[in-house]
């Protein structure tokens, strides 16, 4: 069993980016799943990896399967972060995101993202503000789920081959929970590749519609409320009222001589 609280998962190719999130001292477990053909990659990624197993298929969806076979054991952890192999992120990003997860009870979360995205609602918020964001979203590129939420989850990852529209369906298995899933925007990922799933997978936006469907479900993204400084959460109706508040005492304080 390992003593890490946290484990990253990764189904990762030939041009896998994970060696950037290393720096010898890492705080968290490395699961690679390596879906390529080439043994010597192979080998190399063992040595990065605190498990490395190798299968074919697309990353959610994969990960089901192998647990449901018992060929992958993610039990024990406290947060599970189920990366794409194209994310460039450094060491100290990926240690503070863990422990900003842990500290504000995220259920399902991830970094604010720039690069290649795919749904505005994960890039950083305009806010200056904004240390995170609660909503309704995150994303199947680099969802982090804490115990709780992928006991819950985890089947729904089998729902669709290409993940389409499964990342719609979380926010109601969890409940609906108004701080139960975070976008941190005090920590940034970068995607940096565009996305292909289409291309692999040309049916994913009919299957995705046919999955909304099956559960009544709409597509929703939206903020629900933003934490401003630790502790401190504003719904998202009373922002713009926030801000202004700020402003109006930064005028004061401006003009009040000193004494």
């Amino acid at each position: 069993m390992s003593q890490n609280k946290f484990a990253i998962v990764s189904a990762v190719g030939d041009n896998s980016l994970h060696p950037t999130w290393l720096d010898g001292t890492k705080s968290f477990d490395l699961i690679l799943i390596y879906f390529g053909d080439d043994s010597n990659v192979a080998q190399d990624y063992a040595k990065d990896a605190d498990l490395l197993i190798r299968a074919k298929g697309q990353k959610l969806h994969m990960i089901e399967r192998l647990v449901r076979e018992n060929k992958l054991n993610i039990e024990g952890y406290e947060y599970v972060w189920f990366m794409d192999d194209d994310i460039l992120i450094d060491p100290a990003a990926i240690h503070e995101f863990f422990r900003l997860s842990a500290k504000y009870s995220a259920l399902i979360s991830q970094p604010s993202t720039v690069g290649f995205t795919s749904h505005a609602i994960t890039n950083p918020s305009p806010k200056r503000n904004s240390l995170a964001r609660a909503t309704t979203f995150v994303e199947v590129m680099a969802p982090c789920f804490s115990a709780k939420a992928l006991s819950k989850c985890l089947e729904s990852f089998g729902e669709e081959e290409s993940s389409w529209g499964v990342d719609y369906l979380w926010f109601g298995i969890l409940g609906k929970p108004e701080r139960g899933l975070l976008i941190f925007d005090a920590v940034t990922m970068e995607h940096t590749q565009p996305v292909n799933s289409i291309a692999r997978f040309p049916n994913a936006m009919i299957n995705m519609e046919r999955l909304l469907n099956k559960y009544g479900i709409k597509k929703d993204q939206r903020n629900i409320g933003y934490l401003v400084r630790p502790g401190i959460w504003i719904p998202n109706n009373l922002m713009k009222f926030y801000r202004f508040c700020l402003n109006l005492n930064r005028m004061v304080s401006r003009k009040i001589p000193d004494v």
